[in-house]
């Protein structure tokens, strides 16, 4: 890193202190920012520190600001091998999170009572200063994060497309939807969407995680390319990029990435950059078609236990890969590391949801039709992990699994787990 006056929206700590919950309170009051505890203010270097500071940190955090139920972020990165033991603290402030204003704690020295006051500090170059009477009123008044709908349920579920008939298509198997939902910074607000950045983003998708799965299901080792580019309804705050193996024929998947980003007309109750992603599976009417060396189906095509797993498991990996993260990021004008992960994962099936899971799974008699799953991310698992994030779609197998009105999925997934075959 290189020396010189840290910006408004970075902070650089060599280790704990109390002014570590001051500096996150600017933060929140001004433009959002990252704190980095075990790097030098002076030069820069990382050092790192114990593991357990991290709880000084969260001490600092949770004793000082004001209002209480409101806390940054805070996580740690490891130095590695080079520096065993030894960690960066992450403080992440959310100022599109935070309450209006956020006050800190500091003793009052020349108090008669000696009772604590609480300041309003803001962020300026190099440091933290008390608010100004304008900037406070201006933090009462600001719109609140609350006023931009931003539930756990950030996103729609998908609906069965309509056929060519007119009603529900019955070639579509299965619907899959998830996203990210980002706030935006105040120089992304109404900013049209850059070509690049969607150039980037469809460079990043086309090799994702998810792509591959499906062109391996597809095609079995055989060549196949398929890219993402921009089709449909593309406008200044809108861009629209589709999946297909080859233009203009039936196709088994397709994929659909959506970008809108707020600001513009029409646009004004958006207060994030979305991006939506949603695979439509039709591979059962692909198969019968005779447009594979798989042999037709005799039902609608089952995934198998590892299928599931590798589609569920593709789709977390895909939204949390550099390469798509990245030009959301620009997109939003926030730093990447500032992005959260999808909050959700919605399940729609055409035909009910038991004939498309596995065979070996057991029907709960009298539960009625299913027809898909909604499903919640763990927060406390970290989806760019490998191994965090199998243990997420271990939840999400069993919980559709309860969903459809079936048992077993649980022995199904830990003979996967082991390399057990099923009974």
């Amino acid at each position: 890193m290189t020396q010189g006056t840290e910006p408004l929206t970075i902070d650089f700590k060599e280790t704990a202190t109390p002014r570590i919950a001051e500096c996150a309170a600017a933060m929140a009051n001004t433009f959002g920012g990252l704190i980095f505890v075990g790097v030098t203010d002076q030069n820069r270097e990382v050092v790192g520190v114990p593991r357990e500071i991290i709880g000084q940190v969260a001490g600092y955090l949770t004793t000082r600001l004001d209002p209480a139920d409101w806390q940054p972020e805070t996580f740690e990165v490891p130095l590695g091998d080079e520096s065993p033991g030894r960690y960066v603290i992450v403080v992440r402030v959310n100022r599109d999170q935070a309450p209006r204003p956020v006050f800190v704690e500091a003793a009052a020295r020349f108090s008669k009572e000696r009772r604590n006051l609480f300041l309003a500090p803001v962020r300026i170059p190099g440091g933290t200063r008390q608010a100004t009477r304008d900037e406070l009123e201006a933090l009462f008044i600001e719109r609140q994060a609350e006023d931009v709908q931003d539930t756990q349920w950030d996103l729609n579920a998908p609906d069965i497309p309509y056929g060519d008939a007119g009603g529900r298509d019955p070639t579509v198997d299965l619907l899959i939807r998830s996203g990210l939902r980002v706030p935006v910074g105040r120089a992304a607000w109404g900013r049209p969407i850059s070509q690049r950045a969607v150039d980037e983003l469809a460079g990043g998708l086309s090799q994702s995680a998810l792509a591959g799965f499906v062109l391996e299901l597809t095609w079995r080792g055989n060549t196949g390319v398929g890219l993402f580019r921009r089709e449909g309804h593309n406008r200044s705050h809108t861009a629209n990029l589709v999946w297909r193996l080859l233009p203009g024929e039936p196709v088994p998947f397709e994929m659909t990435a959506r970008v809108e980003v707020p600001g513009h007309y029409g646009q004004a109750q958006v207060g994030a950059v979305e991006l939506s992603l949603t695979i439509v599976s039709r591979f059962t009417a692909w198969l019968n078609a005779g447009r594979s060396s798989e042999p037709p189906p005799s039902a609608m095509r089952r995934l198998e236990i590892q299928e599931w797993a590798a589609l569920l498991d593709s789709i977390p990996a895909t939204l949390t890969n550099p390469e798509v993260v990245s030009p959301i990021a620009d997109l939003a004008g926030v730093d990447p590391i500032e992005i959260g992960q999808p909050r959700v994962l919605h399940v729609r099936s055409g035909p009910q949801m038991p004939d498309l899971l596995p065979a070996e799974l057991r029907p709960i008699p009298d539960t009625g039709a299913s027809y898909g799953a909604h499903m919640l991310a763990d927060p406390a698992l970290d989806l760019s992990d490998p191994n965090e994030r199998s243990e997420q779609v271990d939840l999400w197998l069993n919980q559709m699994c309860a969903d459809a009105g079936l048992m077993g999925m649980e022995e199904l997934v830990a003979d996967m787990r082991h390399g057990r075959p099923p009974d």
